[in-house]
């Protein structure tokens, strides 16, 4: 990409700035730890439980419909 064009604290040769690094990393961690609990709740669902119920139905998908709006901005803010 042409530097003149690039936002304005764009760094020549880097893919993301400070803020889009920051977001990432952010989802990155809650991600990983909505991945954990998820696991918990499929575990719970399985084998103490041995029901699946509607919540885990509504849970996962929240967490698909999440993950696709994260892939969505990540894709949406390269500039690259």
């Amino acid at each position: 990409m042409d530097p003149s064009q690039m936002p304005p604290g764009a760094i020549p040769g880097l893919a993301y700035n400070s803020l889009q690094t920051g977001t990432v990393i952010a989802f990155g961690i809650t991600y990983f730890l909505c991945v954990v609990f998820l696991l918990l709740r499929y575990f719970q669902a399985f084998k103490l439980v041995k029901e699946f119920e509607a919540d885990l139905f509504i849970l996962t998908l929240a967490f698909a419909c999440a993950l696709y709006y994260f892939i969505t901005v990540v894709q949406c803010t390269s500039w690259k």
